[in-house]
């Protein structure tokens, strides 16, 4: 009799087991990406957007979700309890995915490596960080959802401080015209340097493209021109092979080249002399900025009130974006055309890496702190802490002319 019990015990200690590791048993929340198992979900591009997007990311991570097999002998530990139904939502990340942060090499390639021809990055990543929007034919299979709003900014150094620039003294700086900041009202006198950036990333390719308006010169590069410097690459010496354009949003790097003739300290590279341009976010960041200073453009200085309000002229929306076949705001994702679902609804992958690209979007664009859930750490609802951090990095929301009906981003798709 003894030994039948204990046959018992032992079958019903067996079905609890099998019941915890039977994913048939899990029911994930209707009508989005989630599929009760937890993926790692890798993001990559944009140096300009690496800290918020990885502020965001966190935020997310530790976001409520279902609740989690915890025996430490259950191989699927870490997993939704099979058991657990979800209520009537809101969700934030449900399946508990982890989104992690590659480190940048620029929007472009992040971009780019979304996209059928890619090549792919390393390590391979499932969306794409980007401080520039759309170009050519790109929206043919991914989606822009812009989330947040910069501005980039031309920078003097040292004891210049702020100068006022026009427009057109701004192309003519990176166009060799004008070569001595005497031309420039105001700007006091002495050679100007000009210094390039990255031109993978998304900060060179709005500045750029904002010449180009200004100039009416559809083919103008900056980088190209003869006056417009390299920083020395990983040999310390100016003008050999391994010279490359300084990246983008680390200002210290042009503070301390030490210009054509590799020696510190001389005529060719006095700080009040030099000039690049990089996000206005950094703003915030004094160690990357060091003694940078904004110029303004036309008598208007960046800051977070002139890029929301749009008075700033080099102004620009930044990107999470995804394969359109992950998240949409498409009915059929994928399909052409623009945005026709409604209430800000997100749609695209069914589980897997996809879905909880899906699910993040979601969590992003949400509108209101009635779509969000209240954050069980600081007790704020989720939609107020996203524009904190926003906030925080130097950015701002996105104006309310430029979001897409329903969302609190600009979709493009």
């Amino acid at each position: 009799m003894k030994h039948s019990r204990r046959a018992a015990a032992a079958g019903l200690v067996a079905l609890g087991v099998f019941s915890l590791s039977s994913p048939a048993w899990a029911t994930p929340p209707p009508n989005t990406g989630f599929d009760d198992q937890p993926d790692v979900v890798v993001g990559g591009g944009s140096d300009t957007t690496y800290l918020l997007s990885g502020d965001l990311t966190l935020l997310y991570n530790r976001a409520p979700g279902c609740p989690l097999v915890t025996a430490a002998a259950d191989p699927n530990k870490g997993k939704c309890i099979p058991a657990a139904v979800p209520g009537p939502g809101p969700f934030e990340d449900w399946d508990h995915d982890a989104f992690v942060e590659a480190t940048p090499i620029g929007s472009g390639s992040g971009i780019a490596a979304l996209l059928a021809a890619g090549p792919q990055y390393n390590p391979p990543i499932d969306y794409a960080r980007s401080s520039r929007g759309p170009s050519g034919t790109e929206l043919t299979t991914l989606t822009f959802w812009g989330y947040a709003q910069d501005a980039v900014a031309a920078y003097t150094f040292g004891t210049r401080g702020q100068v006022d620039l026009s427009p057109t003294n701004l192309y003519d700086i990176f166009n060799c015209t004008l070569t001595n900041f005497s031309q420039i009202p105001g700007a006091g006198s002495g050679p100007i340097f000009p210094y390039g950036i990255n031109p993978s990333s998304g900060t060179y390719a709005s500045f750029r493209d904002y010449l180009r308006t200004v100039s009416g010169n559809a083919a103008f590069d900056p980088n190209a021109q003869p006056c417009v410097r390299k920083v020395a690459g990983a040999d310390g010496q100016n003008n050999t092979a391994d010279d490359v354009f300084a990246f983008e949003n680390d200002l210290k790097i042009q503070q301390g080249d030490k210009g054509p003739d590799n020696i510190a300290g001389t005529a060719d590279d006095v700080l009040e002399n030099k000039i690049t341009w990089s996000s206005a976010s950094i703003l915030g960041f004094p160690y990357l900025r060091q003694s940078g200073a904004p110029a303004k453009i036309g008598g208007v200085a960046p800051d977070p009130g002139t890029t929301f309000l749009q008075t700033y002229p080099i102004n620009r929306t930044v990107n999470h974006v995804t394969r359109n076949t992950d998240a949409d705001c498409r009915a059929a994702p994928g399909s052409a055309g623009t945005c026709d679902l409604t209430g800000g609804d997100v749609s695209g992958g069914v589980g897997g890496k996809g879905g909880a690209v899906r699910e993040f979007t979601r969590f992003l664009c949400k509108v209101n702190n009635t779509a969000h859930l209240t954050d069980t750490v600081t007790g704020v609802q989720y939609k107020t802490e996203i524009n904190g951090v926003i906030s925080r990095n130097g950015f701002t929301q996105v104006p309310t002319a430029l979001r897409t009906a329903g969302y609190a981003c600009r979709v493009q798709t």
